[in-house]
């Protein structure tokens, strides 16, 4: 504080110039003590500690420069905001991520970095490149993080700031995900060159997403499949025809379990007949037994029989309906080929016909049986009857028919 200069009284009592002194003091007192004010040429700073004496600082501005002093509501404040600004922060990085895991691939050309330089006038900056969302953006003011929509917004590839950024050059740095145009493939146009060996397994394949129109002839060969990796699931209706499969390139070990199975069952028609030497009977097949079968349930089999042979309806509880059939029963009985022969010397008769015991017409010489001990009799050549008493066996076995050696099968049908 500048020193005080009172006016001297030369002589006498000048009771104006003892005033103007007072007030003098006064003045001094009120601006420069009291209630301090910048003397222009003056320093401005405490020469020694201040002893608040347990006393408060009020009405403390909120700071501008790093070493002023800040109140507790600012510094409450501040740290909203930043947690405001680390959530923000969070939620970009989850956009970026969320883009990349619904199929846009992220890589340092995806990424967008552009700076501006800052005049504390401009609020708005245009960025040159496409972006996926407002949400993927990140700006930096000198570095400081940004959050949005306090310090900024953004609408299409311009933001704006609430307030304009300081001077600076190149201070501003905004970071984002540039929008990426994912193509469709075009028809035909994945060749063998394309695909890495063994790069097409299960997992990549949607249901049906392999159709017809989406393989080059000839594209798909050995080297392009992984072992089991072709399910029927994988596989549209009528999409794999001839041309789209090399020569020689669907093996076993290249299709799974369930394909070969369906080829087994659609390979073999209904109403096959096979000879097993068990009792089991596999998927899909019954035991010709004269078992009753519903005809809703195996009506593939019905229908075939049907309209081959003469069925026999029943309920299903062994009495007549129309709701079961009955399937042949061939137990006992030789199998031979229907029709007649071409040579018209052998007639198998019908299809599914049973025929019972035969012995084909032949001659004897004619002769008579006496009984006892009398022997037989029969036309000699001269003439009249001989008797014959010895060399002769009788068969009295007690077997009900006339057969071949045989061995004994099971047999079974296709049904489905």
């Amino acid at each position: 504080m500048a020193k005080i200069e009172l006016d001297n009284i030369s002589s006498g009592y000048n009771l104006s110039k003892v005033n103007a002194n007072f007030q003098k003091i006064e003045d001094e007192l009120n601006n420069k003590v009291l209630y301090r004010d910048v003397v222009e040429g003056e320093p401005n700073q405490l020469e020694v500690d201040v002893d608040m004496n347990g006393n408060r600082i009020l009405n403390l501005p909120d700071p501008s420069l790093d070493q002023e002093p800040v109140t507790l509501g600012f510094l409450d404040s501040f740290y909203a905001n930043a947690e405001a600004a680390a959530q923000q922060a969070e939620d970009a990085l989850a956009a970026i991520i969320a883009a990349i895991a619904g199929g846009v691939p992220i890589n340092t050309t995806e990424l967008v970095t552009e700076r501006f330089s800052g005049n504390n006038a401009t609020t708005q900056f245009t960025i040159t490149e496409p972006i996926v969302s407002a949400g993927s953006v990140l700006v930096f003011i000198s570095g400081v993080f940004q959050s949005s929509p306090a310090d900024f917004s953004v609408a299409g590839q311009v933001i704006t700031f609430t307030t304009a950024p300081p001077s600076g050059t190149n201070n501003i740095t905004v970071v984002a995900v540039k929008a990426v145009t994912v193509s469709v493939v075009a028809d035909a146009s994945v060749s063998t060159t394309k695909i890495q060996d063994g790069a097409v397994v299960t997992a990549k394949l949607a249901d049906n997403a392999v159709t017809n129109v989406k393989l080059a002839d000839n594209s798909v060969d050995t080297a392009e499949l992984v072992d089991n990796a072709v399910t029927s699931a994988k596989i549209v209706n009528n999409a794999v025809v001839t041309a789209k499969i090399a020569d020689a390139q669907v093996t076993l070990a290249k299709l799974a379990a369930d394909v070969i199975a369906q080829l087994g069952v659609e390979a073999v028609p209904v109403g096959t007949v096979v000879m097993r030497v068990d009792n089991q009977v596999p998927t899909n097949w019954v035991a010709m037994n004269n078992q009753e079968l519903e005809i809703a349930t195996y009506s593939e089999l019905y229908g075939y029989l049907d309209a081959a042979i003469t069925l026999t309806l029943t309920n299903g509880a062994g009495g007549a309906g129309t709701s079961h059939f009955r399937v042949p029963d061939p137990r006992g009985y030789f199998p031979r080929a229907a029709g007649t022969n071409s040579d018209t010397l052998a007639v198998g008769g019908l299809l599914g016909a049973k025929t019972q015991d035969k012995i084909k017409a032949h001659t004897h010489p004619l002769g008579r049986y006496l009984g006892g001990t009398g022997g037989l009799q029969f036309v000699g050549g001269g003439g009249g009857m001989q008797d014959i008493t010895s060399g002769v066996t009788q068969n009295n076995g007690a077997e009900t028919e006339t057969a071949p050696k045989s061995f004994g099968f099971n047999f079974v049908i296709k049904a489905k």
